[in-house]
């Protein structure tokens, strides 16, 4: 905990921001949304920043540097307009309040509504959007029903923030370019938790696309607004529907301790109990009635909304009366005092300390409406709850806080006094319940920053840095974000083509019709041939057929004893993951780490374990001993494509585990009975079959990945990708495509879930023959321990890459690998410093071995270019000597990177673009010429040249002036090295170090477990992608087409007959009168 105390010492003393002016567009009449947002706007206002608060409830003890600006509304005028609109009386009967979650969403649309038209069209806020005043951010409600409020950061030029009350919010997900999945995300209005059966999915589906379909329309009546209260200002600005989505961040009230954990935006950010004071002892007169409780105190509040004279509840009123004048407990009951001097156990008020009340040790129970609030702040002091939700998100709040086993819920429309004493008993008596809150309260408290601060942090950190951690998504139209328009592609492609062979069918008959004879007689045997093919492969069309369409288908701790299984035979990854295995041991836990890389440590509690796979380099030799003509075919599109078909790394990966398992050391562990707390291994990068580590040691099971950007690894985190803006590392593409790039990126996708699973079936075989110890069994398929990992920690960073959704136990820690800089030795430290005009670094790693044969050809081509110029180069040269080579060039097999990156004389970075390498020239400010590589390196690179700090150069393009142009153009043009130290600043900035981080939630799920786990990872594959909903909801609509086509038949029969039968009866009538005449 002291590297935390120290890095958030650091923060406060150099993490802030140029005093800033805010504007805090807050006009809801709720007083608990205000209450949730004043520390926030406190301690901006402690930092030194300027604030104007436009609200609709004045702040009377508000700092000095906050503006009200108060914007009033007669109550039970907008009280009136809400029931008008909404059907909400007075009088209501309580159980109306328990409307279906359409009706609450379209509840909450209508009352915002009518908030903003009325908050936009005061005085006050006119003046405020005609004046003059300049503003550096704006803080809002604006996307609930509010989304008109995000004009004021068009106004003002401004960047976007926005406040969210509660979380699990379907529409503002959308909005932040990450749609709900209605298999286990469900909305704050409804009704269940992220534990559905099959029919309460489906249901949550249906409120999933209504809830869409109103806010959408919705936008219309807000584009309404601005555009009537904005006006000769807004005739440029986009449509509201793009202002709203573009925002900076988005704060939202909400922990996953008191809901659930799901994959949120990357400028989504968590700072649920933001409002949490410190307790304070209780009024006197409170404390006096409290000191008598010796059985206990209960709280009962209802919230400020609820008012039991305002609806038909008076008998519910007596119902609370009669139960708490029975009990041995005090009772502090929140309400007007209808009972005063009536019972000695119960104590009425309008109002109560509520955090003090429940911080109180006397306090054994509260009962609550299950606002968000409420909830909270009985989890932060861990007292068990009755709830009783009537409205909104409480019943959801409630459900979850049943499913955590800290309270029990009662239904206000059915409540009797049997009911409330069983619940009020039952939470008193059984110790599960204050044994569950004291967990949540721990698991609450639980993080490495205050909410508060951490609110803080963010706001200053976009600031500095604006919309850097927006992803793509956000601005995307919706039929993209959905793949709409790659959809009817697909389909469109596929019609053409059943067109086209159809007509290449009959084309194929009628020639032979009309050529059959001449055929026969010159017994053409190619012509034979040439139509057997074409058969085979018309019968074969269906076949693929199906395949395109089905892919187009897819979308401080106690110490530990922790075991570090990593075997892959790559140094740049296990300089990834040996400073956490070196700050595990130096933190007192006891880690045996298992590689194929020699490794000295001065850590006691580190024991290294070495592999001796001898056939490492061999295999090595064979990867990297290539022409520069493969080196380019490797790195080409078309190298891309044929990944389609193949998965080169993960059929590395299990020739390299094939050998792992015999290795001694590795069977001798397989058979050990060592017992360990944790394994950590890199079971979605090609070695899923390790992942049975954690099975045989009973462990709980951490993930780390070398890189980022690996839509396996999502898929196994249980965040798929979407192909519109998110790329596997593989790929060439970045997040901004066009429609064919996201269509290849789409197929390129499913091709790679294709083959993930595949591969899993191979490693379920290789498990079950090498994997063989007491309890093996029972052990659960590997695709489910796989998915099992309490932690995924991943070595990226939005600087070096781009942002893009997460799972929430998958935390990024990009840079763990990077050390403080060192003095460099006394040769290199020499021609460094001397050199007067800068030196230029040249790493390729291991990629290119310039001593072979096959790379004599660029060896020239750098030797000659590097001769030209005046500065010097520092060249990492595997061979054993470099013939030829010029004064100005230094060469050794081994230089240590991080201190000649950070040497204030060094000018470029020339590069494979490998992550790592870029990470480090990123962290140091150093600009990059990338030479590319293949596998990550293309992608890596396009980054980096997108970021403006970098150019990069295939080797077909390689020629001396060819380098020596694009050296000069990065050395010599100052924008690179700014953009560079740009980057630098976005990725340094952090509330933890990387290896700070790392630990700490490493400690943290040793702790608590896998409660970062969301419940996705858990779904088979068919209810993760909805699968089974779809084939319902088809069902469904081909029955209904069905049934009105067969309504249609009937109705057509139907007259069909009446009209011959009218017909009929005319020709009868029609002969009698010819008989007749």
């Amino acid at each position: 905990m002291k590297n935390i105390s120290w890095n958030l010492a650091i923060f406060a003393l150099l993490g802030c921001c140029e005093s800033a002016r805010i504007l805090v567009v807050l006009p809801a009449f709720s007083k608990s949304h205000h209450l949730v947002y004043r520390p926030v706007m406190r301690a901006l206002a402690d930092r030194g920043h300027n604030i104007t608060y436009l609200t609709a409830l004045s702040w009377d003890d508000r700092p000095s540097s906050v503006d009200q600006r108060l914007v009033t509304a007669n109550e039970k005028d907008i009280f009136n307009a809400i029931s008008a609109r909404t059907g909400m009386k007075p009088s209501a009967d309580v159980s109306k309040l328990q409307s279906s979650s359409t009706k609450t969403s379209s509840m909450y649309n209508s009352m915002f509504n009518i908030i903003v038209s009325i908050s936009l069209a005061h005085p006050m806020t006119q003046e405020l959007i005609h004046s003059n005043e300049k503003y550096d951010l704006v803080l809002s409600e604006a996307m609930r029903g509010s989304e008109a409020f995000s004009a004021f950061a068009y106004r003002f030029n401004a960047t976007g923030v926005v406040f969210l009350m509660r979380g699990d919010n379907s529409w503002p997900n959308e909005l932040c370019g990450l749609p709900d999945n209605p298999s286990y995300m469900v909305d704050a209005t409804s009704p269940f938790t992220d534990d559905m059966d099959f029919w309460q999915r489906f249901d949550n589906l249906y409120h999933s696309v209504y809830n869409k379909i109103e806010s959408y329309y919705n936008l219309r009546e807000q584009q309404e607004h601005v555009d009537n209260y904005f006006k000769n200002l807004s005739e440029n600005w986009p449509p509201v529907s793009r202002m709203v989505s573009d925002q900076a961040l988005v704060l939202v009230n909400s922990h996953h301790s008191v809901g659930y954990a799901y994959p949120k935006a990357p400028h989504v950010k968590e700072v649920g109990g933001v409002n949490m004071p410190s307790p304070k002892p209780l009024p006197v007169e409170m404390e006096k009635y409290v000191e008598n409780a010796t059985r206990g105190l209960i709280y009962f509040s209802m919230g400020s909304m609820f008012d039991f004279d305002k609806f038909e509840a008076h008998q519910i009123n007596d119902i609370f009366a009669r139960v708490f004048s029975g009990r041995e407990e005090k009772v502090f009951w929140k309400g007007k005092n209808e009972y005063e001097g009536k019972f000695n156990n119960i104590l009425q008020s309008a109002w109560f300390p509520q955090i003090d009340v429940l911080a109180h040790n006397k306090t054994k129970l509260f009962i609550s409406h299950g606002g968000i609030s409420s909830i909270m702040e009985s989890v932060s002091l861990g007292v068990p709850i009755v709830g009783i939700p009537f409205f909104g998100d409480q019943q959801k709040n409630v459900r979850q806080a049943v499913k955590k086993g800290y309270a029990v819920m009662l239904d206000l429309s059915n409540l009797t006094e049997s009911s409330l004493s069983w619940a009020i008993d039952e939470v008193l008596n059984n110790p599960k319940y204050k044994e569950s809150a004291i967990r949540q309260s721990q698991l609450f408290h639980d993080r490495p920053m205050k909410p508060v601060d951490e609110a803080v942090y963010w706001i200053e950190y976009v600031l500095r840095h604006g919309k850097v951690m927006q992803p793509a998504a956000a601005l995307m139209p919706f039929y993209q974000v959905y793949l709409l328009d790659v959809l009817l592609f697909l389909v469109t492609s596929i019609i053409v083509t059943i067109i086209i062979a159809r007509k290449l069918v009959n084309l194929v008959t009628s020639t032979l019709q009309t050529h059959t004879h001449d055929w026969e007689e010159s017994g053409d045997s190619q012509f034979d041939s040439a139509l057997a093919m074409c058969v085979s492969i018309l019968k074969r069309f269906p076949l693929v057929l199906i395949a395109v369409i089905h892919f187009s288908s897819l979308r401080v701790t106690d110490a530990a004893r922790i075991l570090a299984f990593f075997p892959h035979p790559v140094l740049s990854h296990q300089q990834v993951y040996r400073p956490v295995v070196q700050e595990l041991g130096r933190r007192g836990h006891n880690v045996t780490y298992v590689s194929s890389f020699e490794w000295t440590t001065d850590c006691p509690n580190v024991e290294h374990r070495l592999l001796g796979l001898n056939f490492i380099g061999e295999l090595r030799n064979k990867i990297f001993d290539f022409s520069l003509e493969e080196l380019d075919k490797r790195s080409s599109l078309l190298a891309y494509y044929r990944s389609f078909f193949s998965a080169p790394l993960k059929e590395a990966a299990m020739v390299i585990s094939q050998n792992v398992v015999r290795d001694p050391v590795v069977r001798e562990l397989i058979r050990s009975e060592e017992k360990f707390d944790l394994v950590m291994t890199e079971a979605f990068d090609g070695y899923e079959h390790f992942s049975v580590f954690a099975h045989k040691f009973n462990a709980t099971s951490i993930v780390f990945l070398a890189r980022g950007d690996s839509s396996w690894a999502n898929e196994m985190s249980g965040v798929t990708d979407n192909p519109t803006y998110m790329t596997d590392f593989k790929s060439p593409y970045n997040k901004n495509m066009s429609r064919m790039e996201r269509f290849h990126n789409s197929v390129f996708l499913h091709a790679t879930r294709f083959h993930g699973y595949r591969y899993l079936v191979q490693s379920q075989a290789f498990v079950d023959k090498f994997f063989v110890y007491p309890g093996w069994e029972s052990r659960p398929p590997l695709s489910r321990l796989v998915a099992d990992q309490a932690l995924v920690l991943v070595n990226s960073h939005h600087s070096v890459g781009y942002s893009y959704p997460k799972a929430p136990h998958v935390k990024e820690i990009g840079g763990v690998s990077i050390r403080q800089p060192k003095a460099l030795t006394r040769k290199i430290k020499d021609f460094v410093e001397e050199a007067e005009h800068g030196v230029i670094y040249f790493s390729l790693e291991n990629y290119v071995d310039f001593s072979s044969p096959f790379k004599e050809e660029a060896r020239k081509i750098f030797l000659e270019a590097f001769s030209r110029r005046k500065e010097r180069v520092v060249w990492r040269w595997s061979g054993d000597g470099l013939q030829n080579r010029p004064n100005n060039v230094w060469f050794s097999s081994w230089l240590p990177q991080s201190d000649i990156l950070a040497h204030n004389k060094t000018k470029l970075f020339i590069s494979h673009g490998g992550l790592s390498s870029l990470m480090e020239a990123v962290n140091f400010g150093v600009p990059v010429v990338g030479v590319v590589m293949g596998k990550d390196s293309k992608k890596n690179l396009f980054v980096a040249k997108e970021s403006g700090y970098a150019l990069d150069i295939n080797f077909r393009d390689l020629t001396v002036e060819t380098l020596d142009k694009i050296i000069d153009e990065v050395i010599d043009n100052p924008q690179y090295k700014r953009n560079a130290l740009e980057v630098s600043a976005l990725f340094r900035d952090r509330i933890l170090k990387p290896v700070d981080e790392a630990v700490y939630w490493i400690e943290y799920v040793h702790r608590h477990g896998k409660v970062l786990q969301p419940e996705s990872v858990h779904m088979p594959y068919t209810e993760l992608h909805s699968w089974d909903l779809s084939a319902i909801a088809g069902l469904m609509g081909i029955s209904i087409v069905l049934l009105i086509a067969l309504g249609i038949g009937i109705i057509i029969a139907s007259l069909v007959i009446v009209l011959e039968r009218r017909s009929a009866t005319a020709t009868l009538l029609l002969k009698d009168k010819d008989k007749t005449s």
